[in-house]
């Protein structure tokens, strides 16, 4: 029923403003070089002043912009410190609200943490490097580990630690030290100790 009323959207889209892509991405096109050229100068309203366009395509242009600018950011899976000052900035210029450029940047955060998780469940531990790993995605999104899995990765969190557990209960002992490192890693992870 979902794709049917998207469909729906897009073929009203498509009939009503059947330049809407094209304009987007000239707009697009213009911001992004202007953001370029113009660094600290660029101002959104000199940028689109000449271009006869609605309030919705500036607005998804703008965003359109700031996911291009931002997915290459990205590219190593998490945001620095630098990266985080530049994204804030860049919504700022765009006059994209900054709710709206924290939900992307928990997008990109989400799809590396799935990638970076997925890797740590391949040997069954999560060692203290991919632990940082995790940290760092996480806080990029502008949330502390524990928050960031409990809130997007529970299922997953989950079947990362019966894994380990399983793994760990294969000689039919659970020794100390597995324990400890299960109740540790489950609460990086944002569950509690019970739920282990």
């Amino acid at each position: 029923m979902i794709k049917l009323g998207k469909w729906i959207k897009q073929t009203f889209d498509t009939l009503v403003d059947p330049d809407r892509d094209a304009n987007i991405q000239e707009l697009h096109d213009k911001i992004y070089y202007d953001v370029h050229q113009l660094k600290d100068q660029f101002e959104l309203s000199t940028s689109i002043r000449e271009f006869p366009c609605t309030a919705k395509h500036v607005e998804m242009a703008k965003e359109l912009v700031y996911r291009s600018i931002i997915a290459h950011h990205w590219k190593k899976g998490r945001l620095n410190d630098r990266q985080r000052e530049v994204a804030k900035w860049l919504a700022k210029k765009l006059e994209l609200a900054a709710s709206r450029a924290a939900e992307i940047n928990v997008e990109f955060a989400r799809s590396a943490f799935a990638e970076a998780l997925g890797v740590a469940m391949e040997d069954g531990e999560l060692d203290a490097r991919e632990i940082h790993y995790l940290e760092e995605i996480s806080a990029s999104a502008g949330m502390q580990l524990a928050t960031f899995a409990r809130t997007f990765f529970r299922i997953e969190g989950e079947r990362f630690l019966r894994g380990m557990f399983l793994s760990a209960i294969e000689d039919g002992v659970l020794e100390d030290d597995e324990r400890k490192t299960l109740v540790e890693v489950t609460r990086r992870l944002g569950l509690s100790e019970a739920e282990l």
